[in-house]
């Protein structure tokens, strides 16, 4: 009996471990290529490779989008990203109206 719980035991350290180890793996990917616009007021900004599942802030709004990373972007005018405004497949381009372009951006 006391062998079987240390059977137990190690199998739940090592699904433990897998698990850890699996997580923080899936937690560091990040999208692929470039992520370009243009800001409301005309500044040029990009982001090389952004992090999967992070909020980022895109300058003063975008008056125009080019997603050219290999996942979607999904688009937000509100911090924190909670309401979804809209989102852009890979390689595509968008513009906005002016004031009416998202603030934020998030790829999962």
């Amino acid at each position: 009996m006391r062998a079987l719980t240390h059977v137990g035991r190690a199998a739940i350290t090592v699904g433990t471990a897998f698990l850890l180890l699996t997580g923080t793996a899936t937690s560091a990917q990040a999208a692929t290529g470039a992520f370009t616009f243009v800001s409301q007021d005309g500044t040029n900004g990009e982001i090389f490779d952004p992090p999967n599942g992070r909020c980022l802030p895109i300058s003063n709004g975008a008056s125009f989008i080019d997603n050219e990373t290999d996942t979607p972007a999904f688009l937000y005018r509100t911090f924190g990203c909670h309401v979804l405004f809209t989102s852009m497949e890979p390689h595509t381009t968008r513009s906005f109206p002016t004031n009416g372009g998202p603030f934020f951006v998030e790829f999962l």
